[in-house]
């Protein structure tokens, strides 16, 4: 081999260098969403043009009338070109309906004195892939969660719906914690990112304050430098801010795993 060419070779094993050192920043990057962020990741969520799916919306009204008398869980998708999804169930004793339109609007109905009503439409940046009925606040009433399509790393962004007192949902958009669920009996919600290879990973715990949910501790998982050099961050709210108290190394991930809960729930 020619001096020439083993100057070519070593040009290109830089190159090659640094587009790898570029992927493991941007995989890491990505997983950054995760954690005490999640409570606002509202940002990119752009305005809808309501416009554009009323037509459609006035026709799928007439399908929720045509099954008002639907006792069990009902899921419709757009076979066509995934325009929408809708999802019928019952929530607390009422009927409750679920019109997504794919990166516009999430419209709200609930069946109120055996009528359908309208009670909330927010933007909605995604493809509705999963709804969940569950208890969130530990007030004994149900919530609703819709769920976007599922990011590169398996992972969907949650839209919570609260129920008042009056059993009416009312959509919470300070509130979008991954993997969101109500711990009975501490009475606080957990929530987790699991990201992939050369990511970070996190667990938290949250408390409700009157109608809002506060840090209370969480740990992240910092994947970036590779198996032999793994290490855990503690941390929580001071002064309003994340205040990092404990930083370790964890080998193969083996305590990260039992923190807080096992890694999966």
């Amino acid at each position: 081999m020619s001096l020439k060419n083993k100057g070519d070779m070593k040009k290109v094993f830089v190159i090659l260098s640094i587009l790898f050192v570029i992927l493991i920043i941007y995989f890491a990057y990505s997983s950054k969403n995760c954690c005490i962020k999640n409570s606002t990741t509202n940002d990119s969520i752009q305005k809808p043009d309501y416009s554009a799916c009323k037509s459609l919306k006035d026709s799928l009204k007439v399908m929720l009338i045509q099954n008002k008398d639907q006792s069990k869980e009902l899921m419709i998708e757009d076979d066509n070109n995934s325009r929408f999804v809708l999802y019928l169930n019952k929530l607390n004793n009422k009927k409750v309906a679920v019109i997504a339109f794919t990166d516009t609007c999430l419209i709200i109905f609930q069946n109120l004195n055996n009528e359908w009503v309208q009670i909330d439409s927010v933007p909605f940046n995604s493809y509705a892939s999963k709804f969940e009925i569950t208890d969130l606040n530990g007030d004994n009433k149900d919530d609703l969660i819709v769920y976007g399509f599922a990011n590169m790393h398996g992972e969907r962004l949650p839209y919570v719906f609260i129920t008042d007192k009056n059993n009416v949902l009312h959509y919470r958009s300070d509130i979008h914690l991954y993997n969101i669920k109500y711990d009975k009996t501490k009475k606080l919600i957990m929530s987790y990112y699991q990201g992939g290879a050369y990511s970070i990973n996190c667990k938290e715990y949250y408390y409700w304050q009157g109608d809002s949910l506060k840090l209370l501790k969480g740990v992240e998982q910092n994947l970036s430098t590779g198996e032999s050099s793994i290490f855990i961050t503690f941390y929580k709210l001071k002064d309003g801010k994340r205040f990092d108290y404990k930083k370790m190394k964890d080998n193969k991930g083996a305590i990260y795993d039992t923190v807080f809960w096992t890694d999966e729930y």
